[in-house]
């Protein structure tokens, strides 16, 4: 994408974005409501999810939802996480990598696409209840926030694609990206700590089982590798485009392309160093909070006291 120049051409580029952005957002909630009508296998599909991670121990949602509910601050800072941490940050990014790193923005618009048609075909085939609709839990963003309604209004959300959660997905993408272009060390910490602080929220506010999270952000990823994949792909097209109109002689064709590969192979390389730097990063706190969790909503039991074995009195001599 070439930069755009005069104050006319920033217009119709930023206009051209929005009707992209715009109309896949609105085909993407009018797609989710062809699941309406669907709540018996909507229902059943949710406590299939749940015999599931019950079988893999991270049945956790009740428990860490009745342990947040005595907490109220916690509570609205969950709520203000999952509300004003995705959709306002996910065009805030888009904005800033749009002026900034116009590349990013194509690579985060396009993964951020493909993933939303993947995410739709899982909606349509696998339609599953989020936890706040079962019994025994509270939907925390409904009950004590009207922000919600506004930024996303309830004609335009289904209630049953819960699988896969792409409200952390879309925010691991960010995520991923942010990363990618950081230059400082604020903006390195935020990339990693604002999907965790995302993955929370939807566990806690019963908008999202723990197996949603991981599947919306495997979803998420590979909408990202095939974005690359095709950014990739239309460099290559772009260059030899100009290879073969440009007059310059067979060696010194071959020589560029020979730089260009290399370059691209070099560029490539690290970032995929940056790319399994941030993805262990993000395993080794998603583990940590799946064990937190479980230790925060196990039962406590009481201590045993030490040395409960009777004593051995010693004979006494006269």
């Amino acid at each position: 994408m070439q930069r755009p120049r005069g104050l006319r051409g920033w217009c119709l580029a930023v206009g051209l974005q929005v009707l992209l952005l715009g109309g896949a957002a609105l085909l993407y909630f009018g797609v989710r409501g062809l699941t309406e009508g669907r709540e018996v296998a909507a229902f059943d599909n949710a406590e299939q999810l749940l015999r599931f991670e019950s079988r893999v121990w991270i049945d956790v949602e009740q428990s860490a939802q009745n342990w947040l509910l005595g907490h109220y601050n916690i509570v609205t800072l969950a709520n203000w996480v999952y509300i004003w941490g995705h959709w306002p940050v996910v065009i805030v990014t888009l904005g800033w990598l749009f002026v900034r790193h116009r590349s990013d923005y194509l690579l985060l618009r396009n993964a951020m696409f493909i993933s939303g048609a993947l995410g739709l075909l899982i909606y349509l085939s696998y339609p599953v209840a989020p936890p706040r609709l079962l019994p025994d839990f509270i939907d925390t963003v409904t009950e004590r926030s009207n922000s919600y309604r506004v930024l996303q209004p309830p004609g335009l959300v289904n209630k049953y694609a819960a699988m896969p959660s792409l409200h952390f997905g879309w925010n691991l993408l960010v995520g991923v990206v942010i990363y990618q272009v950081a230059r400082t060390r604020l903006a390195e910490l935020y990339s990693i700590v604002g999907p965790i602080l995302m993955a929370i929220a939807v566990v806690v506010t019963a908008n999202h089982f723990i197996i949603d999270a991981v599947v919306g952000g495997a979803v998420a990823l590979v909408g990202y590798m095939l974005a690359r994949r095709i950014a990739v792909g239309g460099s290559a097209d772009q260059l030899s485009t100009e290879e073969a109109s440009d007059k310059c002689s067979l060696c010194s064709s071959v020589v560029l392309r020979f730089e260009s590969k290399l370059s691209n192979r070099r560029s490539e390389r690290c970032q995929l160093r940056r790319q399994l730097s941030y993805s262990a990063t993000i395993g080794k706190a998603g583990s940590s909070l799946v064990g937190g969790l479980r230790r925060i909503s196990a039962p406590r039991t009481p201590r045993r006291l030490c040395n409960t074995r009777p004593r051995r009195h010693s004979p006494t001599y006269f």
